[in-house]
C-alpha cells in the first residue's frame, strides 16, 4: 500500500505552504482525498496521487520537487 500523505506532506513535497495546499483542494484545482484518517479525522492523499497528479497538471507537470540539502 502506498504511503499516506496529510496536507502538510503533501505541501512539502510540492514546495508550497500548507495553506496554498488547502486552498487548491478546496477550489477543486487538486485531487481529492483519497480517504479521512479516522483517528484524526483528517484528509489524506496516497503518494502515489500526488506524485501522478503533479507529473500531469498544466504548467507544473515533471517538475521535481524542491530537494532539502
Amino acid at each position: 500500500m502506498s504511503e499516506r500523505w496529510g496536507s502538510k506532506a503533501v505541501a512539502t513535497y510540492l514546495g508550497i505552504k500548507p495553506s496554498t495546499w488547502r486552498a487548491l483542494v478546496a477550489q477543486g484545482r487538486a485531487p481529492k482525498p483519497d480517504g479521512v484518517d479516522e483517528g484524526f479525522g483528517r484528509n489524506y492523499w496516497l503518494k502515489t496521487t500526488i506524485v501522478t497528479w503533479n507529473a500531469e497538471r498544466p504548467g507544473h507537470g515533471g517538475r521535481p520537487p524542491k530537494q532539502k540539502d
